[in-house]
């Protein structure tokens, strides 16, 4: 596979998925699943498709971000009911680098013109700095658990932007939001959202009241939250009027603000009942005096095929391709309806299945930017990641500047439809940023950028070190193809692989390398081979 080929948009990679993911009912180009049968039948080791460390290995790579090799020789020794099991825990992430600000009240906006003013802009400015890297640190040290992935996806879901919302304040309380309902109730999650005060201020709910109708959560809600423009079979699923009179519903739901500096100062948001059109609504056929927890209901009930529908195919085309499967992504929707709107018995359905295992949805989606660089630093257990120290403060930020330049770093959505998907994520700019980290990595010279490139180097690591996490690190062979099975979710040809043990024996024999042996230079070789692997296209792939 070659580079020209990968960036040309017309021509796929095996198993890869198409540039644009089909919206909800937009389905011409989608594929289904064989005829008969449970399209969700449990997934049964066999010879042909066992539960080893390419089984594992997919699962870890589609549920976390950055999987490290202990983590899939443990799940293969745990099997599969034990891995789902330790994928679903929950736990809650370490706050204490962000405790000065996280849970709390922002504070109250000095005058404009006193002295006082700018140290407040400031450290406003600051903590919006600070929760980004504090989640890039979370997400880089978690445990072995589906919770960040399914944070980031609710996050993508439902997104709002830091530079609208302001308070870091508040966009911690959404993230704790996010990732307390990530595997629980969907429903339950978007009647949270609705009323949260990130959301309240990012799409404009706190300015909407029954004096000044503000359209703008209405027609999200269903547009992209819930239920898509139109069904799976291109028929409408709500017209101006519904979003009018949903609008109208959704009144009263506004943020605390601070009279004497015009800055929200409120971490709950309020209902204030006069602000609320008590009137009678007509909401996608149903008639009476709606509130906005009568039109989360609504949506729920009149439209819950669509609802389980949309919600399956976003579940289907992060976790397992972009074609979406039309027969399984069905039988996750009644799933998801059969059990009131919970999100962990669906995805534990689909994790176990058959069909999430076939050869051809492995390697089959690409890597966010996200996960390629938080992957790289989880898998590899790089050092000094200046943005995980608590200590340094802008403009040591180094890898959230790095994420906000390539363009997906949390917190910083472009806009109300979250992050484009599948081979969007994959641009000659973006595709040159990527390899130059992680050459920068492997050649150990990443440091910070001018003026500050005179500091230590970054984002280090021992190759001899991680060489010996690998079973056999004393035969060069078995070593690069551990490498290789850990890095590459896609196959590589024969030749391909023939090619990487030569640039790791570096025209020597197998028998003469030795870790030890400085006259080998085992740690110089280790990192060629890193490099090589790096720069290979299949590396963009989960």
């Amino acid at each position: 596979m070659n580079r020209r080929s990968f960036l040309r948009s017309g021509a796929p990679l095996p198993f890869a998925p198409a540039l644009n993911t089909p919206s909800a009912g937009s389905l011409p180009g989608s594929v289904s699943a064989a005829a008969g049968g449970d399209p969700l039948a449990p997934f049964s080791p066999t010879a042909a498709t066992p539960w080893d460390y390419a089984s594992a290995a997919h699962l870890l790579r589609r549920c976390i971000i950055g999987v490290a090799e202990w983590e899939v020789r443990r799940a293969v020794s745990e099997g599969l009911s034990a891995t789902l099991d330790r994928l679903m825990r929950r736990t809650p992430p370490p706050t204490s680098d962000i405790s000065d600000f996280a849970g709390k009240e922002p504070n109250t906006a000095p005058p404009p013109e006193g002295p006082d003013y700018n140290v407040w802009l400031w450290k406003k400015l600051e903590y919006r700095d600070r929760l980004a890297m504090w989640w890039l640190h979370v997400i880089g040290t978690s445990p072995t658990s589906l919770q960040e992935r399914m944070t980031l996806f609710w996050h993508t879901h439902i997104p709002s932007q830091m530079g609208k919302v302001e308070f870091a304040e508040f966009m911690f309380v959404q993230n704790m939001t996010l990732r307390n309902g990530a595997l629980g109730s969907v429903k339950d999650l978007i009647r949270a959202m609705t009323k949260d005060v990130g959301m309240l201020i990012f799409l404009d709910g706190s300015a909407n009241n029954r004096y000044r109708l503000n359209a703008n959560y209405a027609r999200e809600l269903m547009e992209l939250f819930t239920m898509g423009r139109v069904d799976r079979f291109g028929q409408p699923n709500y017209t101006e009027t519904d979003v009018r009179e949903a609008a109208r519903a959704l009144t009263g739901w506004t943020t605390l603000v601070n009279p004497n500096d015009s800055h929200f100062h409120s971490t709950s948001s309020i209902f204030i009942r006069d602000n609320w059109d008590p009137g009678e609504k007509l909401f996608l056929g149903k008639r009476g005096p709606w509130n906005a927890d009568d039109v989360i209901d609504i949506i729920f009930t009149e439209r819950a095929e669509q609802v389980a529908w949309f919600i399956c195919q976003k579940f289907y085309t992060t976790f397992v391709r972009c074609q979406p499967d039309t027969r399984v992504i069905e039988a996750m929707a009644a799933l998801l309806q059969q059990h009131d709107w919970q999100a962990e018995p669906v995805l534990r359905a689909l994790f176990s299945s058959q069909h999430f295992y076939l050869p051809e949805n492995r390697g089959a989606t690409y890597k966010t930017h996200v996960g390629f660089y938080l992957g790289l630093i989880r898998t590899m257990g790089l050092r000094y990641v200046p943005d995980f120290d608590a200590t340094t403060r802008s403009p040591f930020n180094n890898l959230a500047r790095r994420l906000l330049g390539i363009g997906e770093l949390p917190f910083y959505p472009p806009d109300v439809q979250g992050w484009p998907q599948g081979r969007a994520w994959i641009t000659s700019s973006t595709l040159a940023q990527r390899e130059e980290f992680a050459v920068q990595i492997a050649r150990n010279n990443a440091r910070h950028s001018p003026p500050l490139s005179q500091l230590a180097r970054l984002y280090t690591f021992d190759a001899v070190e991680f060489a010996r996490t690998f079973p056999q690190p004393e035969d060069p062979h078995a070593l690069c193809d551990d490498i290789l099975q850990l890095f590459l979710a896609a196959p590589i040809s024969t030749a391909e692989r023939e090619a990487l043990h030569q640039i790791l024996l570096d025209g020597g024999k197998d028998y003469e390398w030795k870790l030890d042996d400085p006259a080998q230079r085992a740690d110089e070789r280790i990192r060629k081979l890193l490099e090589a692997v790096f720069k290979m296209p299949q590396f963009h792939l989960c």
